[in-house]
């Protein structure tokens, strides 16, 4: 069935065990749009969201526009987000995290959401 919005798969989150505040996380997701339309050539634009659900935080990201206007037809592939850092949020040795991800598209269709795998986060 064709959906305007676009969808997304979550692939993979790597490394499964980091060190806050130094390792960065990297996350794979699988992307298909029939229209098309994901990504922005603005630097300013954020279409890609990744949620850390301890605490609510968002960080946007910009996906570059990946199909020109003028071509027709939909758009699939592979997008690595990285984090730079991961902040530990409680007194403890160690946390585990997920994250949920998702990505918009120029008409503003929001994708399905997506969760990771577990992380643990040490000091």
């Amino acid at each position: 069935m064709w959906q305007p919005a676009p969808h997304i798969d979550f692939v993979e989150v790597a490394p499964k065990r980091l060190i806050a505040y130094q390792d960065s996380l990297t996350f794979g997701i699988r992307y298909t749009d029939n229209q098309g339309d994901v990504g922005e050539n603005s630097a300013e634009a954020k279409n890609c969201f990744v949620q850390d659900l301890r605490n609510e935080t968002l960080y946007p990201f910009r996906i570059p526009q990946l199909k020109a206007d003028s071509l027709r037809g939909g758009v699939q592939g592979r997008l690595s987000i990285t984090l730079p850092m991961i902040p530990c949020l409680t007194e403890a040795d160690s946390e585990t995290v997920r994250f949920c991800i998702w990505i918009q598209d120029r008409k503003g269709n929001r994708s399905n959401k997506v969760m990771s795998e577990e992380v643990v986060v040490r000091k």
